[in-house]
Protein backbone atom coordinates (compact mmCIF):
# COMPACT_ATOMS: atom_id res chain seq x y z
CA UNK A 1 0.00 0.00 0.00
CA UNK A 2 1.29 3.93 -0.90
CA UNK A 3 0.24 6.88 0.37
CA UNK A 4 1.25 9.86 -1.45
CA UNK A 5 0.54 13.35 0.29
CA UNK A 6 1.20 16.69 -1.14
CA UNK A 7 1.14 20.51 0.78
CA UNK A 8 -0.01 23.35 -1.63
CA UNK A 9 0.52 26.52 -0.36
CA UNK A 10 3.52 25.54 1.89
CA UNK A 11 5.47 28.87 0.86
CA UNK A 12 3.16 31.38 1.19
CA UNK A 13 2.10 29.98 4.99
CA UNK A 14 5.73 30.26 5.49
CA UNK A 15 5.59 33.99 4.38
CA UNK A 16 3.11 34.57 6.27
CA UNK A 17 4.36 33.07 9.66
CA UNK A 18 7.60 35.26 8.70
CA UNK A 19 5.55 38.66 8.66
CA UNK A 20 3.84 37.73 11.95
CA UNK A 21 7.08 36.63 13.74
CA UNK A 22 8.31 40.11 12.42
CA UNK A 23 5.24 42.25 13.53
CA UNK A 24 5.44 40.14 16.82
CA UNK A 25 8.95 40.78 17.76
CA UNK A 26 8.57 44.36 17.69
CA UNK A 27 5.85 45.18 19.90
CA UNK A 28 7.12 42.04 22.52
CA UNK A 29 10.37 44.14 22.17
CA UNK A 30 8.93 47.41 23.14
CA UNK A 31 7.15 45.65 25.86
CA UNK A 32 9.76 44.46 27.40
CA UNK A 33 11.91 47.26 27.34
CA UNK A 34 9.21 49.69 28.72
CA UNK A 35 8.94 46.95 32.26
CA UNK A 36 12.75 47.14 32.22
CA UNK A 37 12.72 50.50 32.07
CA UNK A 38 9.97 50.72 34.70
CA UNK A 39 11.97 48.51 36.99
CA UNK A 40 15.08 51.04 36.75
CA UNK A 41 12.95 54.30 37.40
CA UNK A 42 12.13 52.80 40.58
CA UNK A 43 15.05 51.69 41.69
CA UNK A 44 16.79 54.72 40.02
CA UNK A 45 14.49 57.20 42.59
CA UNK A 46 15.17 55.24 45.42
CA UNK A 47 18.67 55.32 44.77
CA UNK A 48 18.85 58.95 43.68
CA UNK A 49 20.29 61.57 46.44
CA UNK A 50 17.49 63.80 47.82
CA UNK A 51 17.73 67.73 48.50
CA UNK A 52 14.87 69.36 46.78
CA UNK A 53 13.06 66.32 45.64
CA UNK A 54 13.97 67.37 41.59
CA UNK A 55 16.41 65.31 40.81
CA UNK A 56 14.05 62.32 42.17
CA UNK A 57 11.15 63.96 40.26
CA UNK A 58 12.74 64.42 37.07
CA UNK A 59 13.97 60.30 36.78
CA UNK A 60 11.35 59.09 34.46
CA UNK A 61 10.75 56.34 31.30
CA UNK A 62 11.59 56.79 27.84
CA UNK A 63 9.46 55.90 25.14
CA UNK A 64 10.78 52.97 23.86
CA UNK A 65 11.60 52.78 20.15
CA UNK A 66 11.88 49.65 17.84
CA UNK A 67 14.36 50.16 15.25
CA UNK A 68 16.59 48.01 12.59
CA UNK A 69 19.43 47.60 15.61
CA UNK A 70 16.76 46.32 18.17
CA UNK A 71 14.80 48.74 20.92
CA UNK A 72 16.26 51.34 22.65
CA UNK A 73 14.56 53.34 25.68
CA UNK A 74 15.15 53.32 29.04
CA UNK A 75 15.71 56.21 31.73
CA UNK A 76 15.85 59.56 31.13
CA UNK A 77 16.52 62.63 33.81
CA UNK A 78 14.51 65.83 33.35
CA UNK A 79 16.25 68.94 32.23
CA UNK A 80 15.35 70.48 35.41
CA UNK A 81 18.12 68.14 36.95
CA UNK A 82 20.40 68.80 34.52
CA UNK A 83 23.01 68.08 37.16
CA UNK A 84 22.39 64.75 37.46
CA UNK A 85 25.66 63.39 35.48
CA UNK A 86 27.63 65.56 38.38
CA UNK A 87 25.90 63.45 40.74
CA UNK A 88 26.36 59.96 38.48
CA UNK A 89 29.70 61.06 37.84
CA UNK A 90 31.38 63.09 40.15
CA UNK A 91 33.97 66.15 39.56
CA UNK A 92 37.17 67.38 40.51
CA UNK A 93 35.86 68.60 43.91
CA UNK A 94 33.15 65.58 44.75
CA UNK A 95 33.23 62.64 44.12
CA UNK A 96 30.40 60.11 42.42
CA UNK A 97 27.25 58.73 44.11
CA UNK A 98 26.05 56.57 41.53
CA UNK A 99 22.46 56.15 41.25
CA UNK A 100 21.89 55.27 37.69
CA UNK A 101 23.89 52.88 37.02
CA UNK A 102 23.31 50.69 40.29
CA UNK A 103 19.81 50.80 39.36
CA UNK A 104 20.68 49.43 35.60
Amino acid sequence: MKITVSLAGMAALERKFKQLAEAARGEILAKAVEEASRIMVAKAKELAPVRTGNLRGGIRSARPRIGAYGASGGVEVGEGAFYWKFIEWGTKKRSAKPFLRPAF
